[in-house]
């Protein structure tokens, strides 16, 4: 599995790649936002673990921007925001997942792999059939090109 560690503080950034491969993953480091988009461009990973406070881009910069560009990469925020808003701005933005620092890292762990197991379509794929279209990565549903409003029960019917 290869993973993308989105980090700005030095010190937490190594223990966080040291102990990913110490678990066996793949592991790229980036210490600002703007790098991370770039990993993100050109590289594919399957999970991104991304900081909110980052110089350059933002975590939820960084979010919004491989949601905008269907990048199908499972995105964890970890973060010491911990508030509830911050944690519902964090997932309505496209993360997948919201770990506050300070975490324990078996937890960490268990999430990544928890992200793996989810459904992610076929490559980020937009299924058709007829004039009906979903897009799994935007949760967005058109019909004759016009975008419909569904509750979360029925998108997962769909």
């Amino acid at each position: 599995m290869r993973i993308l560690v989105a980090e700005d503080d030095p010190g937490l950034r190594e223990v966080l790649v040291q102990g990913l491969e110490d678990s066996g993953l793949v592991v790229d480091a980036v210490a600002n936002g703007e790098e991370a988009i770039d990993r993100l461009r050109w590289c594919e990973y399957d999970v991104a673990v991304v900081d909110w406070r980052m110089p350059r881009a933002t975590g939820l910069e960084v979010v919004a921007w491989a949601r905008r560009n269907q990048r199908p990469t499972a995105i964890l925020m970890l973060t010491a925001r911990d508030t509830p808003s911050d944690r519902v701005e964090g997932l309505d933005t496209g993360a997948d997942d919201y770990l506050v620092k300070p975490f324990d890292f078996g937890e960490l762990l268990a999430r990544i792999r928890a992200l793996q197991r989810r459904p992610r379509g076929v490559d980020g794929a937009i299924v058709q059939r007829g004039t009906l279209q979903l897009d799994p990565i935007r949760r967005e549903v058109t019909a004759g090109g016009r975008l419909l409003s569904l509750t979360s029960t029925e998108y997962r019917i769909l």
